[in-house]
């Protein structure tokens, strides 16, 4: 087991198998490396934030996401728009090394402050099941807490030289939400924004990396198709003139003009949640679910079932293992607490947690009887057991700093 200020890991290794479970800031286990950084510049220079931010109506700074990318950017939720010349002086401020966006929230009576502390994972592995659970805590109340949990059923053989596996995620879900618990609280969370599931091969040599196995068959599933709907408008426009005069030569003169537009309309239809997938052949198969409706709807966003993901490989002479990783990010919606900004934006910090589960087979020898081994038919999967409980009090946004406590509870 390790532990950072961010990060939370339970680790369990065998000669076959290791798996660990991770809770940490950002939207994977390694971001919050980087969020770390951050947060001591934006610590660093709140005063110089505050000195450009005043008279602006942007009542809390923090850390946030930009368009999926793996890098943080710095977040300014305000309640109406910020101009572009105020963005760019904080772009100066940080050097330009981190993009600068405003997100505009409805404001929201009679909250108070939200202290959240670090989440705590338990994992274990029984059967052909996996399972992860971790808690988020109000650090003034401990009894208030909200879970999240992944629960994945593998299944994998290897029929020399081919491998065949499914990871079927049957279970991605959190708790009642925090915020339902505590309706003072200045926000809304925790939420499911998007779920992962990535298989990777590992190279029997770190440098040698190319062309780790071939795909046999498609693999399952595959970006979804939207259903998009054509109508078709058909308009017609005609123009004239006319004019002659009576006598005994007629003169007559006709103009005319006309045309035919085609109008068309188009209709997009598309599920809740869509997934997309990409691959290749040296960093293996990679699933991304994510919601794409009313960003509002928070209270729907508490369960999603991905389902079956699986593939089938060639495997080369330089693989000598594969790893699977789900990773789902849950997301805290901040609301504004006051009528007005206040002259002083609160630094908060990053509404974003990532709970990565991680299974890691270490060797393909024998792969089908170490892999049995794991199988129990005639037990009940078990779940929750761990040699440690982790105990994590996290007080922020005390006149922008952080104050961290933690204590580690052996089990008896």
């Amino acid at each position: 087991m390790s532990n950072n200020k961010s990060n939370i890991c339970c680790i369990s290794t065998s000669e076959f198998i290791s798996t660990k479970a991770t809770i940490s800031l950002g939207i994977s286990a390694t971001t919050f490396i980087e969020i770390e950084k951050l947060q001591d510049l934006l610590i660093n220079r709140k005063d110089d934030i505050d000195d450009l931010l005043k008279s602006q109506p942007v009542y809390a700074i923090g850390i946030d996401f930009l368009n999926d990318s793996i890098r943080p950017c710095i977040s300014c939720w305000v309640v109406k728009p910020l101009d572009i010349s105020i963005l760019e002086c904080l772009e100066d401020m940080f050097e330009n090394q981190f993009d600068v966006i405003y997100q505009i929230s409805v404001p929201f009576k009679n909250n108070s402050d939200l202290n959240l502390s670090e989440p705590s994972s338990s994992r274990d592995i029984a059967d052909n099941y996996i399972s992860s659970e971790g808690s988020v805590y109000n650090s003034v109340d401990p009894k208030l807490f909200q879970k999240f949990t992944i629960s994945a059923r593998l299944r994998a053989k290897i029929s020399p030289p081919n491998l065949e596996y499914e990871i079927d995620v049957y279970l991605c879900k959190t708790g009642k939400l925090l915020s339902s618990l505590l309706p003072r609280m200045r926000g809304c969370g925790y939420y499911l924004d998007s779920v992962e599931v990535c298989v990777s091969p590992i190279p029997c040599t770190p440098n040698n990396t190319n062309g780790l196995f071939i795909s046999k068959d498609t693999p399952y599933p595959q970006q979804l198709n939207r259903t998009v709907e054509f109508s078709d408008g058909r308009e017609t426009n005609i123009e004239g003139q006319f004019s002659g005069e009576i006598g005994s030569v007629p003169k007559i003169s006709v103009q005319a003009k006309g045309g035919v537009r085609h109008a068309t309309n188009t209709k997009s239809i598309s599920n809740e949640w869509v997934v997309s997938y990409c691959g290749c052949h040296t960093t293996g198969d990679s699933w991304s679910h994510r919601y794409v409706a009313n960003d509002n709807d928070v209270f729907r966003r508490t369960c999603y079932v991905p389902e079956r993901h699986s593939a089938k490989w060639h495997i080369k002479k330089n693989m000598s293992g594969f790893r699977i990783i789900i990773t789902q990010v849950l997301r805290y919606k901040i609301i504004n607490s006051f009528k007005l900004f206040p002259s002083k934006p609160k630094l908060i910090k990053c509404p974003v947690i990532a709970h990565v589960l991680e299974i890691t087979f270490n060797k393909l020898e024998d792969f089908n009887a170490n892999f049995a081994k794991l199988v129990r038919p005639d037990e009940e999967p078990y779940y929750n057991e761990n040699d440690v409980n982790i105990e994590i009090s996290n007080i922020q946004e005390l006149d922008g700093e952080i104050i961290i406590n933690r204590s580690f509870v052996p089990r008896d």
